[in-house]
């Protein structure tokens, strides 16, 4: 998919964009969090899209010479809890596949090292999400 630095490069931008998305979407989900559990949960699944956004456009800076130029971030409103919780988990497994498709774009093992934490972080989100999904829809 990535055949050269330049579409690496992009690839990076997509994430950056994907990243500050996903900011958005979790503190609206926070808003809409009830159980002082599940505020926990998604507060650090905020703090791991906070520091992924860092990350991405720390690499995005390190590997190109020229400035991020960014859209604005969509910044769609969620219908509901459950609703914003079953995006989540079909948002987080489609970034993880995403990302694992940059780590075998590039030889670099610190690159490497960097969007593997960030793919496991992603489908542990996935989890989660997947977990207070079914417990709001038990309810």
């Amino acid at each position: 998919m990535f055949a050269c630095s330049r579409e690496f490069a992009a690839g990076i931008q997509k994430a950056i964009m994907g990243e500050a998305e996903a900011i958005i979407f979790y503190r609206q989900l926070l808003q809409m969090t009830r159980e002082k559990q599940d505020r926990e949960i998604i507060s650090q699944i905020l703090r791991d899209e906070e520091e992924h956004y860092r990350n991405f456009s720390n690499l995005y800076q390190s590997i190109t010479t020229g400035r991020q130029e960014l859209r604005p971030p969509k910044n769609e409103q969620l219908k509901n809890y459950e609703e914003g919780l079953f995006a989540g988990v079909i948002d987080e497994t489609e970034d993880a596949d995403f990302y694992s498709e940059l780590i075998v774009a590039t030889t670099d093992q610190t690159i490497r090292d960097l969007l593997f934490g960030i793919v496991i972080d992603e489908l542990r989100h996935a989890s989660l999400l997947n977990l207070l999904f079914a417990k709001a829809h038990h309810r």
